[in-house]
């Protein structure tokens, strides 16, 4: 059995030094990402095909829980949220259908990605020395972080939150890879030795996992206005003065997730970088970072203890 801290590291060929990361490119084929995403969980892709669905603007409660039940647990967790300190209703929800038109379409959108990522991200991610519960709280904060830095613009919450929330789904798909055989064979071996994450990633796998997560993204049927800032969430340049609203709140969130102590250590270097985009354009003051920090801190903490 493996010991606590232990670090997880597969055979290595006899003249390849076992204290060292092999920085040599990968030759090896990349795999089939559709495939790798059939042996994800079923709930995202579901939440995928519900943001389509409700963004076409023609979708109904019997259409939305249609697709909502094809996951019994989905489904029920739903139930069990809607009934949860979140929303206080004097009268319990006692159908998925009641569900969804007590909190709205939107908010079903929502707390179905709730129950989606925390299924995904809440298990280890041997690859890069994360513990599950350590990625899904970053996930969240962040989420929660940028649904937050969108309404202080009057942008759409709810497109914000996914970038929030699945902005980490391409090192899960790797970590997967990872396991089954692929890459270098050594996990991420932190900071000090690969100060750059996607450095690191495209030595190992030959794609990064912001990458990854777009291919996997589209195939779960996601516009492009969440795949775009997710793909890109890791690249910044000083000199560009307008990186685009939706980048610039995803980084603020990712600060804000660092800020709280919920950042991931494969991150670490990120975190001048954040600073440097949150202020960015002078869309958010330090003030109000300060304040999304706050209001952050409450709301995760009122979401952790509703899913408990």
């Amino acid at each position: 059995m493996t010991q606590p801290g232990a670090v997880h590291r597969r055979k290595t060929h006899p003249s390849q030094p076992t204290g060292s990361m092999n920085l040599a490119p990968i030759p090896a084929t990349l795999p089939d990402w559709g495939i790798l995403a059939e042996k994800l969980p079923a709930a995202p892709k579901i939440f995928g095909r519900l943001q389509r669905l409700l963004a076409d603007g023609n979708s109904d409660v019997e259409s939305i829980s249609t697709l909502v039940r094809v996951d019994a647990s989905l489904t029920s967790r739903v139930i069990r949220l809607a009934n949860s300190a979140m929303y206080s209703f004097s009268e319990p929800v006692s159908s998925l259908e009641e569900a969804i038109n007590r909190v709205g379409f939107r908010e079903v959108l929502r707390l179905v990605g709730l129950v989606a990522s925390q299924g995904l991200f809440s298990r280890e991610v041997v690859a890069y020395g994360l513990e599950g519960e350590q990625l899904w709280q970053n996930c969240l904060a962040t989420a929660i972080a940028t649904e937050m830095a969108a309404r202080c613009h009057n942008l759409d919450p709810y497109d914000h939150y996914i970038h929030g929330l699945l902005r980490s789904l391409g090192k899960v798909v790797l970590n997967h890879h990872f396991i089954s055989g692929g890459g270098t064979g050594d996990p991420y071996p932190g900071c000090r030795i690969a100060p750059s994450l996607m450095d690191w990633e495209k030595k190992s796998f030959g794609i990064t996992s912001p990458e990854v997560a777009a291919k996997v993204l589209r195939i779960w049927s996601f516009p492009e206005e969440v795949v775009k800032p997710i793909t890109r969430q890791y690249y910044l340049d000083p000199l560009d003065r307008n990186p685009g609203v939706e980048l610039e709140i995803l980084r603020v969130g990712m600060l804000v997730a660092i800020r709280l102590g919920k950042g991931l250590p494969p991150e670490a270097g990120l975190l001048e970088s954040s600073d440097a985009m949150a202020v960015l354009g002078g869309r958010f003051s330090n003030g109000q970072i300060e304040n999304l920090i706050m209001e952050t801190r409450s709301s995760l903490n009122s979401t952790l203890g509703a899913l408990d």
